[in-house]
């Protein structure tokens, strides 16, 4: 009866083996380091912290960096470098314009007088007003433009933080 009773039992947990499925790739192992020679990833793959390449870092596919995406050396991009445009922030009169974005988009509700808030070193960035009115930016300390500089709608104007003051390098009549 044991020899019968034990067999059963088996033949139920190879049942249910096959049944439920014993899928490795499912199952999630945290490591504190990992050092590898090749990684392939050919789904999805979450870093919460740091991740470091000491060789070339091939990228297939969409990549989201959701902090600051760091490159020492040369950068080479295959087809293009496509830049968001943020959020259109509304200009008021005597305000001060933070850009969120390398291109920000700006509106406002009737002709207005701003200045750029501080920027970090190296920033760049490109304003384009939306608006059917006029921006003036001022000439003040911090920016260091050709002059007032007024943004009619769909003018643009471009600058590099360096620093302490946004400098202008380009600005389109459109």
């Amino acid at each position: 009866m044991r020899k019968m009773t034990s067999g059963v039992v088996i033949a139920v947990v190879l049942i249910l083996a096959l049944v439920v499925g014993v899928n490795t790739q499912a199952v999630a192992t945290n490591f504190t380091w990992v050092v590898t020679k090749l990684l392939t990833v050919t789904d999805v793959a979450t870093f919460t912290s740091s991740v470091n390449v000491a060789g070339a870092a091939n990228l297939a596919g969409n990549t989201t960096v959701g902090g600051t995406f760091a490159v020492s050396g040369n950068t080479a991009l295959a087809t293009g470098l496509n830049i968001v445009p943020q959020t259109a922030i509304s200009v008021t009169n005597g305000g001060i314009i933070t850009p969120t974005g390398a291109i920000q988009l700006l509106t406002s509700g009737g002709n207005v007088t701003a200045t750029l808030a501080s920027g970090q070193a190296g920033q760049l960035l490109t304003l384009i007003n939306t608006a059917n009115t006029n921006i003036l930016i001022q000439d003040t300390s911090g920016q260091i433009l050709s002059g007032d500089l007024t943004l009619a709608q769909w003018d643009t104007a471009t600058f590099v933080f360096y620093g302490t003051s946004w400098i202008q390098i380009d600005e389109s009549n459109n």
